[in-house]
């Protein structure tokens, strides 16, 4: 393990404000218990690797005015530096060096308002870091293993939550109420040293909570050293903590409810696997309970199950929005602290994201389309999307010695095609939630999606079966895209003779402004689902000796299946079952799109091209827009815009089998 750098304690500064020079000494950072609503642990170990790493920064870990919200990062909230590391008696502690910058923050005088609190009220508040960490269970024999749920917990764990191990240590912000430090800034000076070496379930007794406080001051009251308030006063400090707490909730909740009337929708981009996130914020997150519990109610894969006052929506709709009595309002004065006008809408999404990237992906048979469609980029508009291909220059001129190159024309076509909306939205009502109707509320984001992949699956499928099989006309000839004047129709049946002739057509098309032959070799046959079993066979997917399907009974191990097994130059085609050809006759071949693009797509939502996106969620948040403020309904919306078309009849062909 690296060295631990410790700096040298200073006893005579615990706990003192110097408001002249503007540093706070001694305030601590962080301690080895368990992050309130994290559902992790900080012990001995992680308070090491945050000194070591605060160490390694000489000028300081930087300290902010709360965390950067959803709505705005850090910038306008500085207040300075925390430097000197150390650790003391179980605890991370550190000098908070205030910014001269931060006296003229746009929010106002942020270094005498903290300095002024520090002096007044310095269990008000509490530091919480931002670090890089992954977490780990520690085992009885002290090895450590990595954690991924909760679920997984092994049984010779020493603990019930995972431990945090820290790779990155980015900020130590100001806060109200800090996971890592519950006691506020300096009254863990007078606790006893955090014993890391508790065996059972958690290395961490719980934190005391006000009352227990006030308990421990009538109890201990003759023993009260220099610096401790009284009894009394210590009631009338934490009185007066709490209406100041009531009062920065309701300002909170007034100016995120004025926001929010403004952005009345927050978009959740799903698709694809989201990226690991393991910066963690070590502060205000009791909410993470409830995101569980939405994650459960939702039906998120590996989701553990909450407690049972949390497994009922009517239940998280009163705790999360005070309203008690069903008025449909927001009441700060009965919602948990941590709940916000949007926090309902916005945990539901994110439950119903989860969900959704889950189905998205195990969908693949569905998102056959993606495969054999090559996404273009667009101009970040919605102007018609333009389909060219271009052609080839036949043989290269010869170039006699000393004499100019001649000028190559390159041809080419050109197929337009138009952005379509697609979209809907299905509503939580506000039954749903009073009833707690959870498998109903489950099959929202599942129908969404389906919904959503089947729409462009019946899309890129009908370019095959429009206009009786024979596909839109193309403006280049005004000819339909399968023609025999195309050289890419013909209605013989599915078969390993009918496949040869089909791949030997497709070699033979010729290019665009030549009279040379592309030989390119179909990659995808397309067949309805009757036919898909077949083709596997056929083509050598699976176990078997192989042999030549469809031409006489194998006679030997020597009669091999040429298209067993892929080969440079010459692939096997990749069978794809398409759900929207239902004519149990009709198959198709297509060319490779990275070779030759002849089925393109283009998304709004993805301008650069390439991939396909999946499609976009949307929820609107504010209690006082929309549906739910006329319908009680929190409406989930579901958009996909994209363009879809063919840029060319070349690599591509179709049988109508009557």
């Amino acid at each position: 393990m690296a060295e631990i750098f410790r700096t040298t304690p200073l006893p005579a500064r615990h706990g003192r404000v110097d408001a002249a020079q503007g540093v706070i000494y001694a305030v601590c950072a962080a301690q080895a218990l368990e992050a309130a609503g994290h559902e992790l642990l900080f012990d001995a170990h992680s308070l090491e690797q945050l000194l070591e790493l605060g160490s390694q920064k000489p000028g300081g870990i930087k300290c902010r005015f709360a965390h950067p919200g959803l709505l705005s990062d850090g910038l306008g909230r500085y207040l300075g530096r925390m430097k000197a590391f150390r650790l003391e008696q179980g605890r991370l502690l550190g000098d908070l060096y205030l910014s001269a910058s931060a006296a003229k923050a746009p929010g106002g005088d942020l270094r005498q308002y903290i300095l002024a609190l520090a002096q007044e009220d310095p269990a008000a508040f509490g530091i919480s870091v931002v670090v890089d960490l992954t977490r780990v269970w520690v085992l009885q024999n002290g090895d450590e293993r990595p954690a991924y749920r909760l679920a997984d917990r092994p049984a010779e764990s020493r603990y019930a939550y995972p431990v945090a191990r820290i790779s990155g240590f980015f900020a130590a912000d100001c806060v109200d109420e800090a996971a890592l430090n519950p006691q506020g800034l300096f009254q863990h000076l007078n606790l006893p040293p955090v014993n890391d070496a508790v065996g059972g379930d958690s290395p961490i007794k719980p934190q005391p909570d006000d009352k227990e406080q006030i308990m421990s001051v009538e109890t201990n009251f003759d023993s009260v050293q220099p610096g401790i308030p009284s009894q009394d006063a210590a009631l009338n400090q934490l009185e007066s903590r709490l209406e100041s707490l009531r009062q920065q909730v309701s300002d909170q909740q007034a100016a995120l409810a004025k926001i929010s009337q403004s952005v009345e929708q927050r978009t959740v981009q799903v698709g694809g696997t989201p990226p690991r996130e393991s910066r963690l914020t070590v502060g205000l997150s009791g909410l993470d309970h409830f995101q569980h519990a939405f994650d459960w109610v939702f039906g998120v894969e590996g989701s553990p199950m909450p407690p049972p006052d949390l497994r009922r929506t009517d239940q998280l709709y009163r705790i999360l929005t005070g309203d008690l009595a069903w008025h449909g309002v927001f009441d700060p004065a009965y919602a948990f602290a941590g709940a916000t006008t949007t926090t309902l809408a916005d945990l539901a999404a994110n439950a119903m994201n989860k969900v959704i990237v889950d189905l998205y992906n195990r969908l693949w048979h569905y998102r056959w389309y993606e495969m054999i469609a090559a996404v273009q980029p667009t101009d970040g508009t919605l102007q018609d999307m333009a389909w060219i291909q271009f052609g080839g220059i036949a043989n290269l001129p010869t170039v006699a010695e000393g004499a100019a190159y001649t000028e190559l024309d390159l041809a080419d076509s050109k197929e337009s095609d138009s952005f379509v909306k697609y979209g809907g939205y299905v509503g939580i009502t506000d039954k749903m939630i009073r009833n707690s109707e959870i498998a109903k509320m489950q099959a929202i984001p599942r129908a969404l999606t389906i919904s959503a992949i089947q729409t462009r699956s019946a899309a890129i499928a009908g370019i095959f079966t429009s206009n009786s099989g024979v596909g839109p006309t193309l403006d280049q000839d005004s000819t339909a895209l399968f023609h025999t004047n195309h050289a890419n129709l013909a209605t013989t049946a599915y078969s390993w003779s009918a496949w040869k002739a089909a791949r030997l057509e497709c070699a033979k098309q010729t290019e665009l402004g030549s009279a040379k032959r592309q030989m390119l070799f179909p990659k995808f046959l397309l067949l309805p689902a009757d036919l898909y079993d077949q083709a596997l066979i056929d083509f050598g997917y699976g176990a078997g000796p192989g042999g030549r399907p469809g031409e006489g009974s194998v006679t030997s191990f020597q009669d091999v299946n040429p298209y067993a097994q892929d080969r440079p130059g010459d692939p096997r085609p990749t069978p794809i079952a398409v759900p929207e050809f239902t004519d149990t006759g009709d198959w198709a071949y297509l060319v490779d799109p990275k070779i030759a693009p002849v089925i393109c797509m283009a998304y709004a939502s993805n301008p650069g091209g390439r991939t396909h996106p999946a499609p976009e969620l949307f929820t609107v948040t504010s209690p006082l827009a929309g549906l739910i403020f006329t319908n009680d309904t929190i409406p989930i919306k579901i958009r996909d815009w994209f363009a879809y078309g063919v840029a060319t009849y070349r690599g591509i062909g179709k049988r109508n089998v009557a």
